[in-house]
């Protein structure tokens, strides 16, 4: 399956709190073997976090801790970034797909 996920695919009509996704991109003759993960939550003080992770899979990897003042604006930037993860054929060679 060589087609990147859609950001529809993911976010129907359903309210988003809490989810996660997992993305693979692999091309072993390009050496390509990343990961790409996004997880919306709610902290113990109500406030909206995307966690977004990536890196080489098999590594620890990088994290980041975003912060919404709501959902809505959650979501947008979850959707901004699954958008730029759907070009990743076209710019690294191996295009993301949904991961286990």
């Amino acid at each position: 399956m060589d087609a990147a996920p859609s950001p529809a695919l993911f976010f129907g009509d359903a309210s988003a709190a809490p989810w996660s996704i997992r993305l693979a991109a692999r091309n072993g003759a390009r050496g390509i073997d990343r990961v790409y993960g996004l997880a919306l939550g709610v902290d113990l003080f109500g406030v909206v976090t995307l966690d977004v992770s990536w890196g080489r899979a098999g590594t620890a990897g990088r994290m980041m801790r975003l912060a919404f003042a709501d959902e809505a604006e959650a979501m947008a930037e979850a959707r901004r970034r699954l958008a730029r993860r759907a070009t990743a054929k076209r710019r690294i060679g191996a295009a993301y797909v949904a991961a286990g």
